[in-house]
């Protein structure tokens, strides 16, 4: 789902049952650096959760880019 003010970079792809809006932050797998929204342009971004502090160990929900890809690359899989 998207909601409005959410933004996907061109090409991006998310996973099933992705939620994306302003307030889930977007993190970036390789890095661990949060971005601002999907803005990234093809890459796949699954949802994922996130500690919220130590002590109290609170999962957060989150989007999490696990891949990037070149313009043009499929990422269906062959039937």
């Amino acid at each position: 789902m998207i909601v409005d003010g959410a933004r996907v970079g061109k090409g991006s792809v998310l996973g099933a049952g992705t939620i994306l809006n302003p307030s889930i932050p977007v993190i970036d797998a390789e890095t661990g650096e949060e971005v601002r929204a999907l803005r990234a342009d093809y890459c796949v971004a699954v949802t994922a959760s996130r500690g919220a502090s130590i002590r109290a160990r609170v999962l957060l929900p989150c989007v999490l880019i696990i891949k990037r890809m070149q313009e043009g690359r499929a990422t269906t899989r062959s039937r």
